[in-house]
């Protein structure tokens, strides 16, 4: 019998806030709102009562994200 492991989809963070579309976008750091710095990858949210799923970006100026803590 053989089991194959299927991929886990990553952690969602769901925010209740109010979002600037630069962040919302990935456009501008989560965690500051930089524009002018190189943005990467930091997770995934979902906006309270929302169904689509974003993909956040930071500069890395902090050493976890809000969807990573």
């Amino acid at each position: 019998m053989s089991s194959t492991l299927e991929p886990q989809a990553p952690p969602v963070l769901v925010v209740g806030e109010q979002v600037s579309f630069a962040r919302l976008h990935g456009r501008a750091c989560w965690d500051c709102d930089a524009v002018s710095s190189l943005l990467t990858a930091a997770g995934l949210i979902r906006l309270q009562g929302g169904a689509r799923v974003w993909e956040i970006r930071t500069c890395g100026c902090r050493p976890k994200t809000a969807s990573t803590q």
